[in-house]
């Protein structure tokens, strides 16, 4: 009878491995259009106005694919190969390093990940679904050869 109930245990923890390595993220759900909603808790509006900048000069828009991850700001854009694990993906690249891996909660529809700004802090990301204009009017004082869109998520930009 203890063998058996040992047996059973172990099959059904096994069962529960193949279960769980079954569940990933479809990206389907995950593909498209997205835009920061929040930096570092801070909305871009609230950035932008503490930095006296034009929006665009601190928003980013990322596109998802079914293989590719593109971060786009007023000064440029950066894309990523991607990895499926778990609940998000990871992002690789040009050396086959992970530079980051992105989480998409499925209840609130919306992807987040952290990223590594110039002075060594990192702030958390949240992005949800749209576009945002990138577009800097002129008359901006957010030069976009001057300062990364970095710099104005941590306040140091002059």
């Amino acid at each position: 009878m203890r063998t058996m109930k040992k047996i059973l245990a172990i099959v059904l923890m096994a069962a529960v491995v193949v279960c769980c390595t079954a569940c990933g993220l479809d990206m389907n759900k995950v593909k498209g259009d997205w835009t920061v909603e929040t930096a570092a808790g801070k909305t871009v509006e609230e950035i932008a106005a503490a930095n006296g900048v034009d929006i665009a000069s601190v928003t980013m828009n990322a596109t998802v694919t079914t293989d590719s991850f593109t971060l786009s700001s007023a000064t440029g854009s950066v894309t990523y190969k991607i990895k499926v694990k778990g609940n998000g993906f990871e992002c690789i690249d040009d050396f086959d390093n992970v530079f980051m891996t992105v989480a998409y909660d499925s209840a609130k529809d919306t992807i987040s990940f952290k990223l590594a700004q110039p002075d060594g802090t990192t702030f958390d990301y949240v992005m949800t679904r749209g576009t945002a204009d990138l577009t800097v009017s002129t008359g901006s004082t957010a030069e976009a050869d001057s300062e990364s869109y970095e710099d104005y998520y941590t306040g140091e930009a002059e």
